[in-house]
């Protein structure tokens, strides 16, 4: 159906869809009701990203197609809520309503055993699910990505068909717990785990089974403040190792004084590796012995005042720390002093001989930085660091330089080839 333009549709009618508009009225569904054996119901003008859908296709019309397989509602502003006559779409598979100012669902949906996708991603209002989820044994992904959920709601570990789980939020007594993770032993994609700081027993990180979801693409392991219990922490951490074959990894404030062992084993073909505000480490691992990493940011760690030896790792026959590193950035290490570059037993430098871009930002007390012989560096940032004394690398590839509040930092020539220049505060 184009535009506003209503049709008569016959009985035999299985798949509709519809242009949204930024208001949609009763009038325009109407012929719906002859078409008791609907089984789709889909916006296709994607073009009008929002608007606002009649209460009474919500409330009357939806719920009398029984036959529905396919329902999105995704983008509709003035969506709250659902009738608990939605748990009458005992086909239904497949639920959008993304988007939407849904602040809660009908403990309803949970008899809607057919379900297979259920999608909520971006309902910002949304802080709980029903109690039982876990009903839902059909259910194969799950998004809840953009949503206030506080927790999640016990027995998750029933949805055993569970492909897709974009979070799973840990909250206090009375919630799902971390090792209900094994129990979903077809995940892939993307997975954040946070609130780590509710785990009770760190054994229960490791009943979670990361390294045994080998499909799993990204995880993120993020807890939720400031911890009193640092052992705990790190046993969390170690615990939580994934397979080896992940490809993206972000920790956020983390409590530990140290990182695990696993976080940094050159068995692992991490590509993008993100810490940020783990504020009690002192020291990073060994980044440098990951063959695969290529993007590698530091936010943060404020109490890291040496990147040494430790940070690039034992050297082995062929072997360059950090050979495929492209993209490194420290930003707000309020402590850190020095960065001391690697050399082989020669003198020469080997770290880094593909990296494209080095970001350096508020690092006020660094006096020591910036690694010798990067010839294929094309971005160069550094800001806030006022302590910091280096003359730039001559990488005739540089496109891009950016100097701010760096007015020891020496420049000897301008690249050749720079095309984005700033220089401020000098």
């Amino acid at each position: 159906m184009e535009t506003d333009n209503s049709y008569d549709l016959s009985e035999k009618t299985r798949y509709f869809s519809y242009s949204r508009l930024k208001f949609d009225a009763y009038k325009k569904f109407e012929a719906c009701l002859g078409a008791k054996g609907l089984r789709s119901f889909l916006p296709s003008n994607l073009s009008v990203r929002s608007g606002c859908l009649s209460k009474e296709v919500i409330f009357d019309l939806l719920p009398a197609l029984r036959s529905l397989r396919v329902l999105s509602l995704s983008g509709y502003w003035n969506l709250t809520i659902l009738p608990d006559s939605i748990g009458n779409l005992k086909h239904l598979r497949y639920l959008d309503i993304s988007r939407t100012a849904i602040k809660v669902l009908p403990d309803s949906v949970c008899t809607l055993h057919n379900l297979q996708t259920l999608l909520l991603a971006s309902c910002h209002s949304l802080t709980e699910l029903p109690a039982n989820m876990g009903w839902l044994i059909n259910l194969r992904h799950l998004d809840i990505s953009g949503t206030n959920l506080i927790e999640m709601p016990l027995r998750m570990d029933k949805l055993k068909s569970l492909q897709t789980l974009t979070s799973f939020i840990l909250g206090k007594k009375g919630s799902s717990g971390l090792k209900e993770l094994g129990e979903l032993r077809h995940l892939k994609g993307s997975l954040s785990i946070l609130k780590l700081e509710n785990v009770v027993d760190a054994r229960d990180a490791l009943e979670a089974n990361l390294s045994d979801k080998l499909q799993l693409n990204e995880l993120v392991l993020k807890w939720g403040g400031d911890t009193d219990d640092s052992k705990k922490n790190r046993d969390v951490l170690d615990q939580l190792h994934p397979h080896v074959d992940l490809t993206k990894l972000t920790i956020e404030n983390y409590g530990g004084t140290v990182f695990p062992d696993w976080l940094g084993h050159a068995a692992y073909n991490i590509v993008s590796i993100q810490i940020h505000n783990c504020k009690y480490c002192d020291s990073l691992p060994p980044f440098g012995k990951l063959p695969s990493l290529k993007n590698l940011s530091t936010v943060g760690l404020d109490s890291v005042e040496n990147i040494g030896e430790g940070f690039y790792g034992t050297p082995t026959s062929g072997h360059r720390p950090f050979g495929s590193l492209e993209t490194l950035r420290f930003k707000n290490m309020s402590e850190l002093q020095k960065w001391q570059p690697f050399t082989d037993d020669n003198g020469g430098a080997v770290a880094f001989p593909r990296l494209h871009q080095l970001c350096i930002q508020n690092c006020p007390k660094l006096t020591m930085g910036l690694p010798n012989g990067i010839f294929s560096l094309k971005s160069i940032v550094i800001d806030k660091c006022q302590q910091l004394v280096a003359t730039l690398p001559s990488a005739p590839a540089i496109c891009q330089l950016k100097l701010q509040y760096c007015h020891k930092v020496v420049l000897n020539e301008l690249p050749p080839q720079v095309l984005n220049l700033k220089i401020s505060r000098i």
